[in-house]
């Protein structure tokens, strides 16, 4: 450097450099002991931080003067052999974060034997300090390191320091400032002791334990210094703020002091469980390593730390424990050939070298997943030693696929672990609804701590073989509920296209295994017939359901029905539910065993829908018919806003504004922007920053980063505070009710792109930062329940355009002249308390207020801006927002990126258009169907098997009032079709060879028929002979129809239950032991309540039919299909249309009539119904008739296909015979 006082020099960087949260790529090196960003700094006497417009790095800013004495050098390094020994030093000052850092770039600056402004060594001896400083970064992180060789004086001459020896020794003189400024007035750092005769103690402090050094965490918005806090005023550090929800990673912790404590002994505490933690303050008197256990669960954990052995926690920290999908286990499960899988894991980092552990030798263990409703047993348990005594350094080992394999278990999981530490007899990891919060894991407490583990993702461990598939499927639909979404639930139904599934970023979200374009191996192979699947991002309410849906290549919904690639109902949702640690509600095994194995074995492995649909009766397909896209709304570029109601306008607004509000407190959502100059002087404004809340969640933040393109912040309600989540190992972040995802750049994963936020009602808002842009691009959707209740700035959402410019005080502008516009508009301006925006230190909304000379709009013409209609046409063609924004700001690329933002708006908006969908429909028995996309216009062809013959329609279309046209398909055989028509013939001449019978006993039949509703009417409204099958009970592999006889009341005995009768109706079935009690058959003869019961008791009530007494007593006695359940078949139903002489209970628009006793009401005969005996929906395997008026029957299981359709034709020509 120039040896002339108050010199400096500009430094052009090789590489950015982070500082304060802003990246530089110049800085000015000057003489007086500081390094400066914005500008050079001339000041010799330093002020007290912080300061205003100055951001300064200060190793020992005072009045330095080289034309005395002393050199100042510097120099750029990117020579390894000094970056690595840079890396050692901040690697051991940050332990925690950075125990991997490597620095791509370091800048080198050294103040050398340097005297103080007007000293005189001819008249005084020499006094000459000496100091360095070194910045270093790998792109992402910087850091500041200060080294003091040796200070001798603190302050010049004209700063009232002593003129002999450089001491700040008056109340006038001001010592040296050590430390870092920002620039804004509020954020700094100071070196205690700085501006005293203090600050020379540098030389013999440290915050890193080494004398003369100081070491400093310069790249975020506050400065992190390096070492311990005895007052644990900075709290606790820790290494990695996501953990794996199986337990295993090791927690680097520092915060505390831990030198100097007498007797210390450090305990950690992690989500309630107790461990001792691992350390040896000899090598590192700054960390504590501590185990995190299994968690089984999503959310938050706390991280407490102890340094008396447990009797008191001092400090804690949280971590979020993340679903297993988006941070996998450390072991990855591949095929190597037919028999062999390949097991192989990350050498570079295990769990074991984090601990700081000499592990050379692992242990691979398969475990297997169960679940016990009975118990709510939940079990981890070691099923056998795959490989003992492995190398780990080798990554990868090779094992049998038959020990994958494990008879009576459907989920395995493999875990690594340091050899010897599990003993697989008896280390079972468990959970039960009596288990502590403090132990929820008895196996790992077999150990005194939590172990290192490494984990693959849960597989399914039954054979490969469509046999043994096949067998299983069945022996799991006889155990297995049907899942029945209850209406109050809001069970999302499934988009009817692929676009509206990629548009409902809110409701859906893609699922890992079957991604469109997947880079995975495994993407899509198990569902041949789909190109891409999305499954809802939160369970549903009250159950915890989920819904899978899964669309063709050409963007339709496949059915399960139609295809094993189909989605299907979820049973249990794959994030889990709550309470934590219960049967069904595990993140991910919970899915995997109760939806997805069973899937995989009835559909996937088999490939035939015959297996498959064993699994689509209990977990039914969704066929969108009650779907409905979401609403959105737009802002982007030079704020241009797309309104819900496809109303689109250009407001240059400048401050903080209301974007959606709902119109009644309290308010269900609140979206609010912040709006400023994106480009200096030229009056373009654009979003900067825009913040959501829906309810009481916790509200998001997105904001434009000059470092990293956006930020994302997260107020905390818990905390009470505005927190940064890391987005460090994953893209997400996860809270209760919300998921956030950032979006990075393909090449370079530093760059963030854009983030999506998610609430739970379905809403979403998803922000871009287009590719040199300078405003946040923003869409969001709103759940179909916020319509007609929201307006704001982006409009009111009620279908009518006219009302979207609406103020606050709910004034319309019908056709506003943009002036108008903007000046009524500025209505939605934010008002002081109103905002739920995030302020950086010392601003609040006046900071962000539009300055006095800032003038909206104006009129932009290519005469006025320098630019020519071609230049315009070329970049836009005839895009508005694009054309005014290259001509608002003068950039190309602004303009470009408008027309982006435009398009993609159009696209979502076009992709979300309401279908119209008529619902899934089925082929007929002994027939076949062609067509299976179910939408307005589309067709569906039926045919018949052979000697099958077809009544209703060949041809159903989807049709504007979402019904098929036509009437219901069947296929009848053929002989019976001739012998109808024949029979049809003789009743035709018999009738008119009676006319004239009929007419003259007209008068004398209606008398009796009157006379004898009366007798009925008045005498008896129970049938009291009646003969009434009600209800089908199953248990195990037989069930039983019961008889009941008489209207008083009686028991039936049945196996673990019986029937309780009420004036003799069957009114409840009641389970007394391992069931449900009261499983409720309702009077109304049509619609019985069915409820859950266990596997070995009864399964479900039937509904009751109905019959018509007589005067000798019953003719009939029905029983009505209620599901169709496939063979082999345990359990059945009889259903039989009444012929002429026979009618149920009167009918009008609501249904069956009933009197005050529950019994149909019999006095109003309706019109006749279709003579035919049917009984070719019935899926019974074998039925019994005790007689021929079928008073009792019972089911016996029979898998022969040829045996049941002979009893059929029995069962066909004894009721012939009784008629």
């Amino acid at each position: 450097m120039n040896k002339t006082d108050d010199s400096f020099v500009n430094v052009p960087l090789a590489f950015e450099f982070p500082f304060f949260d802003q990246n530089y790529r110049l800085l000015f090196l000057n003489d007086n002991g500081v390094i400066s960003f914005l500008k050079k700094e001339i000041d010799y006497t330093p002020t007290a931080f912080p300061l205003a417009d100055k951001r300064l790095i200060a190793p020992f800013w005072a009045d330095v003067d080289i034309h005395v004495a002393g050199d100042i050098y510097y120099r750029q390094e990117w020579n390894t052999s000094v970056l690595r020994e840079v890396d050692a030093i901040i690697r051991g000052a940050f332990p925690v974060k950075f125990s991997r850092f490597r620095s791509t770039w370091s800048f080198i600056a050294t103040w050398e034997e340097v005297a103080f402004y007007n000293n005189r060594p001819k008249q005084f001896e020499p006094i000459n300090n000496t100091f360095q400083a070194v910045l270093a970064s790998d792109g992402l992180h910087s850091f500041t390191i200060f080294n003091y060789q040796k200070i001798e004086w603190t302050t010049g001459l004209s700063s009232f320091g002593d003129k002999a020896t450089g001491s700040a020794n008056s109340d006038l003189s001001i010592g040296a400032q050590v430390g870092f400024n920002a620039g804004d007035g509020v954020n700094f750092f100071a070196v205690e002791g700085s501006r005293t005769q203090a600050v020379k103690n540098v030389t013999i402090t440290s915050n890193v334990n080494f004398p003369g050094r100081w070491v400093f965490r310069t790249d975020l918005a506050r400065i992190e210094s390096a070492g311990c806090d005895d007052s644990l005023s900075a709290g606790l550090r820790i290494s990695q703020t996501e953990v794996n929800m199986l337990g295993g990673d090791i927690l680097a912790v520092s915060g505390p002091c831990f030198l100097g404590i007498r007797n210390i002994s450090v305990s950690c505490r992690v989500d309630g469980v107790v461990t001792r933690a691992s350390y040896n303050l000899t090598e590192d008197h700054l960390t504590v390593h501590c185990v995190t256990p299994v968690f089984m669960r999503l959310g938050e954990a706390l991280v407490e730390l102890s340094l008396d052995g447990g009797q008191s926690f001092t400090d804690n920290i949280t971590v979020t424990i993340v679903p297993l999908e988006i941070q996998p286990g450390l072991v990855d499960v591949t095929e190597e050939n037919r028999i062999t899988k390949r097991l192989t894991w990350n050498t570079e980092e295990t769990p074991f070298d984090l601990a700081r552990e000499t592990v050379t030798n692992v242990d691979i263990i398969l475990y297997g997943y169960l679940e016990d409703s009975a118990s709510q047993l939940i079990e981890l348990r070691p099923i056998r030693m795959l490989k003992k005594n492995a190398r780990l350094a080798n990554g990868n080992a090779l094992v049998d696929e038959s020990a994958m394999l494990v008879d009576g278990m459907d989920v395995g999981i493999v875990r690594v672990v340091e050899h010897g530490m599990v003993d697989i007899e008896t280390d079972v990891i468990s959970w039960s609804s009596t288990t502590t919060k403090t132990k929820r894991s008895s196996g790992l407490y077999d150990h005194p701590d939590p172990i290192p583990a490494m984990w693959s993702l849960p597989f399914n461990t039954n054979p490969i073989s469509a046999r043994s598939a096949s067998l299983w499927c069945r022996d799991w639909a006889r155990r297995a509920e049907a899942v029945v979404p209850l209406p109050e639930d809001n069970v999302a139904d499934c988009p009817c296209l692929v676009s509206q599934a990629r548009g409902d970023k809110g409701l859906f979200e893609v699922l890992p295994s079957c991604l469109e374009g997947g880079s995975t191996k495994e993407s899509c192979i198990l569902r041949p017939d789909a190109q891409i699947c999305f499954r809802t991002r939160f369970a549903s309410p009250l159950e915890g359901r989920g819904q899978l849906c899964c669309y063709d290549d050409q963007g339709q919904l496949v059915n399960l029905k139609d295809s094993v690639s189909g989605g299907a109902l979820q049973s249990h949702h794959h994030s889990g539910f709550e309470p934590d640690h219960r049967v069904g509600n595990v993140p991910y095994f919970s899915n995997l065993l109760h939806d997805t194995v069973p899937w995989e074995e009835c559909c996937a492995k088999t490939n035939e829908l015959r297996s498959c649909k064993y699994y689509s009766s209990l977990r039914p397909s969704s066929d969108c018919k009650d779907y409905v896209p979401p609403g959105i709304a737009s802002v982007y570029g030079e704020p241009h806003l797309n309104s819900w109601d496809i109303r689109s306008y250009t407001f240059n607004g400048y401050g903080e504004y209301q974007l959606v509000a709902t119109k009644r407190l309290p308010s269900r959502v609140n979206i609010q922007a912040r709006m400023e100059e994106v480009v200096t002087g030229s009056g373009a404004t654009g979003v900067t920053a825009i913040a959501g809340q829906f309810g009481n969640l916790d509200r998001v933040q997105i904001e434009v980063s000059q470092r990293r393109d956006i930020d994302v912040w997260v107020y905390h309600r818990g905390k009470g505070k505005w927190i940064l989540p890391a987005f460090a190992k994953t893209n997400y972040y996860f809270a209760k009710g919300l998921e956030v995802e950032v979006y990075r750049n393909t090449t370079d994963r530093n760059i963030r792109t854009g983030a999506l936020v998610a609430f739970r009602d379905g809403s979403s808002i998803d922000v871009r930062m287009p590719n040199g842009g300078r405003s946040l691009n923003v869409l969001v959707g709103l759940s179909p329940s916020l319509k007609r209740t929201v307006w704001g700035l982006m409009g009111t959402w009620d279908d009518d355009s006219s009302n979207d410019f609406t103020t606050r005080n709910g004034n319309y502008i019908s056709s506003p002249s943009p002036a108008l516009l903007y000046s009524s508009l500025q209505n939605w301006q934010l008002s002081d308390g109103d905002s739920i925006l995030r302020y950086p230190n010392g601003k609040n909304g006046s900071d962000y207020e539009a300055p006095s000379h800032f003038v909206p709009m104006g009129e932009l013409t290519t005469a006025n801006r320098g630019i020519t209609e071609e230049e315009l046409a070329s970049a836009c063609g005839d895009s508005t927002p694009c054309r005014f924004d290259y001509l608002k700001t003068g950039d190309r690329r602004q303009g470009k990126n408008a027309k982006s933002a435009e398009e993609v708006e159009g696209q979502t908006r076009q992709g979300l258009t309401e279908v119209i969908g008529c619902g899934y429909l089925p082929p007929p028995e002994y027939g076949m169907k062609e067509g299976s996309v179910y939408l307005l216009g589309d067709s569906v062809v039926f045919t018949c098997d052979n000697d099958y013959v077809m009544v209703g329609s060949q041809v159903r279309t989807c049709e504007t009032s979402g019904t098929w046209s036509g009437n219901t398909t069947f296929c009848i055989e053929r002989e019976t079709v001739v012998e109808e028509d024949l029979l049809l013939w003789v009743l035709i001449g018999l009738a008119a060879g009676a006319l004239m019978s009929l007419c003259f006993c007209c008068n004398l039949l209606l008398c009796c028929v009157c006379s004898k509703r009366r007798k009925i009417r008045e005498k008896q409204k129970v049938m009291n002979s009646a003969y009434k099958l009600e209800a089908s009970v199953i248990s195990h592999s037989n069930g039983l129809m019961l008889e009941e006889t008489s209207s008083h009341d009686s028991e039936q005995g049945l196996t673990n239950g019986h029937v309780i009768t009420e004036n003799g109706h069957v009114t409840s079935a009641e389970v007394m032991e391992n069931g449900y009690q009261n499983a409720m058959v309702s009077a109304d003869h049509l619609a019985a309540s069915r409820r859950r019961s266990s596997n070995m008791s009864i399964r479900f009530a039937g509904q009751m039919s109905y019959g018509e007494e007589e005067e000798e007593g019953v003719s009939t006695a029905q029983i009505r299909n209620q599901l169709d359940i496939p063979p082999p078949v345990t359990h059945g139903y009889v259903r039989r249309t009444p012929s002429f002489d026979q009618a149920g209970p009167s009918r009008t628009r609501g249904g069956v009539r009933y009197g005050e006793d529950g019994a149909p009401d019999l006095s109003i005969r309706p019109k006749p119904r279709a003579k035919k005996n049917d009984y070719k929906d019935l899926p019974l395997s074998h039925l019994e008739p005790a007689d021929d008026q079928f008073r009792t029957a019972r089911i016996v299981e029979n898998d022969d296909e040829d045996e049941i359709q002979r009893i059929k034709r029995q069962l066909r020509d004894a009721s012939q015979r009784h008629l």
